[in-house]
């Protein structure tokens, strides 16, 4: 076991990767929670995570044949909105009532605002997605899908993996973190504290029994800090674990 003094800041673009990733995965949570919320427009939960998983190869492909796609996009919307404006300008005769100047500082703070928007995105692009793409994505919805049509709502204990232990983990690692697992950067203590919320969610939520939480939270810590893909290895150990799990325990008292 190693023992570490330091801690590793959170950056601003990190927070923002973790903001996302937790926004992701109440997406992938979502038809689980309600599926009469997708019955209403005529939508299985399989049809909804194959259309996330074809959305997520899309921007995939995107990121990775036109990686300069998102520069060509804002100079675009700049330029068209250059030609709007400068159009309203001479119909309502804004220069001549000397509101040239409010119209131009409204623009230039547009512009700030979207040069801030592209230089956050970017930052939060990891090196292997600037080259690769979006495969974090992919993974997760894909993973996602394959454990649905195997096991059926048992996903939804991957899903709340992915939700509560990448961020927590993370979380807990900065406050608390000083040992780490064998062999991997992930901190015993991060571990600990999302062991504990998504064992407790699974009780109080989920209502599962205590030795399926017990053994699911297991399985999940694992996977998080040993895994080589947390959006793969989370969702296949939290999916696979509750489903022998439930199923043994139902064996074995019947």
């Amino acid at each position: 076991m190693r023992t570490t003094s330091t801690r590793e800041p959170i950056t601003l673009a990190e927070f923002w990767r973790k903001l996302v990733h937790v926004l992701l995965s109440m997406i992938l949570f979502l038809p689980l929670v309600n599926s009469d919320l997708l019955a209403a427009y005529g939508v299985s939960v399989v049809q909804f995570y194959i259309i996330l998983v074809l959305i997520s190869l899309y921007l995939n492909v995107i990121q990775i044949r036109r990686p300069s796609l998102r520069k060509e996009l804002k100079d675009i919307i700049r330029a068209t909105r250059y030609k709007v404006i400068e159009q309203v300008m001479k119909i309502l005769k804004l220069k001549e009532l000397k509101a040239g100047s409010m119209i131009e500082e409204f623009e230039y703070r547009l512009e700030k605002i979207e040069d801030i928007l592209d230089s956050l995105i970017g930052s939060m692009e990891r090196e292997y997605e600037k080259r690769w793409g979006y495969i974090g994505a992919t993974f997760a919805t894909s993973t996602v899908l394959a454990m649905y049509t195997l096991f059926g709502e048992y996903v939804k204990y991957g899903i709340l993996g992915l939700l509560v232990f990448d961020p927590m983990a993370a979380v807990g690692g900065f406050l608390l973190g000083r040992h780490r697992w064998p062999l991997v950067e992930a901190t015993i203590e991060g571990s600990i504290l999302a062991s504990l919320i998504y064992f407790t969610i699974l009780l109080v939520l989920i209502k599962s029994s205590p030795i399926l939480a017990l053994v699911t939270t297991t399985a999940v810590m694992f996977a998080e800090a040993y895994g080589v893909e947390d959006n793969i290895s989370i969702t296949l150990a939290g999916t696979i674990a509750a489903w022998l799990t439930s199923n043994s325990y139902l064996y074995f008292i019947s």
